[in-house]
């Protein structure tokens, strides 16, 4: 059974849809880029991130008839970018069998990815309620009348369409650049876009190679197991949300983001991303999109959590790494899921990476529109301010840990640990749950 948390009021980031939104022209899936931000410049031997595409044969088909046979051997003589096209075409129409979800499924738990079972959902109630109750937080402002007319519209004409035109048209008009927000209760809304608190969001990105972990395994005969079995596939989700590295983070913190890019941006110049998306089309695989979802959502939580490493934290206890949890959400014409996921460990070692499912949404119900939108809201905000928050405590600690080491190779000494962020994060359960960034929105 799905946990739910207790509806509550917000008070801090109450929303409303007043966008600017213009139905005189197509709804676009471009985020606009930053253009009040200095760009710190980093030169790479070689570059993090890369093109799969595949170079296509040279064409050498002479010049056939114009019939329909000859039609279907057009993709030979495409170049190198439309050969890449076609391939991705052919795979996205190749049906997810549940054969295939099964065999997937088994490849993730070999390599220690869960869908949590009842008994972890028991062991771990109070953190998966606590990521339930933010989720399902009232904003007390539904969807105008204008935006719902144009999230009808949406639907309406998408979605018996392929994945990339439902989630262009119906996500773009739910899910807008903008919300209205009330920081405090006598002040009156305002209108804010997202990316005024560095809100960004990579469309179809592919993560970082060494983005996802290999769990080791303590018995040798297993690990000979585990090292002959196909790896875990690199995520690319449709959408992933997370923070601009640059822009309000000082010089040296930005600088930090950089040098430890590899842990910082999983997904090409997306800082700590916290939210992911896998849209399916109405006769895509839910199963499948949560498949991507598991392998994503333990990425990120690996990435975190490398990054915090470099600042010193030392991690021990068991039970889940709430710092490094994330959300994800499956969804497509017909349904919608929204999962946590976390790092669980024992003994401040990563054990396994799971995933939870908090809400199930039926998406030809209008009502699942306006839940679906207020859940995603939620989480974009906590990442804006919690989230962001512990990133800048990591950044700050990373920075202090550095000048540290410049003073003693130069002969000086250290600048002790009188500054709060240049202390080892030790933490147990207890102090992980108070600093977790999976706690009630304040």
């Amino acid at each position: 059974m799905p946990v739910q948390g207790k509806k509550r009021k917000r008070s801090e980031s109450i929303e409303s849809e007043e966008t600017h939104f213009h139905r005189s022209s197509p709804p676009s899936t471009q985020l606009s880029p930053p253009h009040h931000q200095s760009a710190v410049l980093i030169q790479y031997s070689t570059p993090l991130w890369t093109s799969q595409s595949e170079p296509s044969p040279t064409p050498t088909t002479p010049v056939l008839p114009l019939t329909r046979a000859n039609l279907s051997l057009l993709d030979l003589t495409m170049d190198n970018k439309s050969s890449a096209s076609s391939k991705q075409a052919r795979d996205a129409a190749s049906n997810a069998t549940s054969e295939n979800i099964a065999a997937m499924l088994d490849i993730l738990e070999r390599h220690h990815y869960y869908l949590a079972n009842e008994d972890v959902e028991a062991q771990n109630q109070g953190f998966i309620s606590n990521a339930a109750e933010l989720v399902s937080e009232d904003r007390n402002s539904p969807m105008q009348p204008d935006q719902k007319r144009w999230v009808k519209e949406s639907y309406a004409l998408a979605h018996r369409r392929n994945e990339a035109t439902f989630l262009a048209n119906f996500w773009s008009d739910l899910i807008t650049k903008t919300r209205t927000v009330q920081e405090w209760e006598n002040l009156p809304r305002t209108s804010r876009e997202w990316l005024a608190d560095g809100v960004f969001a990579n469309y179809d990105q592919e993560f970082l190679k060494d983005s996802v972990d290999e769990i080791k395994s303590s018995s040798s005969n297993e690990q000979l197991l585990l090292d002959a079995m196909p790896k875990v596939k690199t995520p690319k989700p449709d959408l992933l949300y997370g923070l601009l590295p640059e822009g309000s983070w000082s010089k040296e913190e930005t600088a930090a983001i950089y040098r430890f890019a590899r842990h910082s941006m999983p997904s090409y110049r997306l800082l700590a991303p916290w939210f992911l998306v896998e849209g399916k089309s109405y006769s895509g695989n839910m199963e499948e999109g949560e498949v991507q979802a598991m392998r994503g959502g333990a990425a990120l939580n690996a990435s975190f959590r490398r990054l915090d490493k470099e600042a010193g934290t030392v991690f021990k206890g068991d039970g889940p790494d709430e710092r490094s949890m994330v959300y994800s959400l499956v969804f497509g014409p017909l349904y919608a899921r929204i999962n946590i996921h976390w790092a669980h460990l024992k003994g401040g070692e990563v054990v396994a990476y799971y995933t939870h499912r908090l809400k199930w949404y039926v998406m030809a119900n209008q009502d699942a529109w306006e839940e679906v939108r207020s859940a995603v809201h939620n989480i974009l905000d906590w990442g804006a301010k919690e989230r962001r928050a512990v990133v800048k405590k990591i950044l700050e600690a990373i920075v202090e840990k550095g000048q540290r080491a410049g003073a003693k190779g130069k002969g000086g000494k250290s600048t002790g640990s009188g500054s709060r962020a240049s202390k080892k994060h030790k933490r147990d359960d207890s102090e992980a749950a108070a600093s977790s960034t999976g706690s009630k929105a304040k």
